[in-house]
């Protein structure tokens, strides 16, 4: 196997390993909504962060390596790549990648979902209270 698919494999399988992590903290992050937990939300967004800094700087190895192997200008696809150079290590992980990335696109879907929800709840409960906003809440004197 050539170097650069090597490398590219390393890059490939840590993306892989980040991604399911994020899965596994976009699903505490669910709980810290349903639970209404801010300290746990807050946690779990830093967390999130760290993440996903590091797939942004194996984005760019991956990127990089990719244009080294392949000869086109703009690089390849991957499963050209695969084609081109068989490995299975490459396409095992190629395989845990694609499965954790969609896995992920659900579940910030489904956070998404739960934030505009309560979202639309808050603005309806201080618009019943405020009586669509004719209304403070306070007294001024506060």
């Amino acid at each position: 196997m050539n170097q650069h698919i090597k490398e590219l494999t390393t890059v490939i399988k840590k993306e892989a390993e980040i991604t399911e992590s994020l899965e596994a903290l976009l699903k505490q992050k669910l709980q810290a909504f349903i639970k209404w937990n801010a300290a746990d939300l807050e946690t779990v967004v830093k967390e999130e962060e760290t993440y996903l800094h590091q797939m942004s700087e194996l984005e760019k190895q991956r990127i990089t390596l990719v244009r080294r192997i392949s000869p086109a200008p703009e690089g390849q696809k991957l499963s050209t790549i695969l084609l081109e150079n068989p490995s299975d290590e490459l396409e095992k992980n190629l395989g845990r990648l694609k499965q954790a990335s969609e896995t992920v696109v659900k579940r910030n879907y489904q956070n998404q979902q739960l934030v505009q929800n309560s979202l639309a709840f808050v603005q309806h409960t201080v618009s019943v209270l405020t009586n669509n906003y004719k209304r403070q809440l306070l007294d001024q004197k506060v």
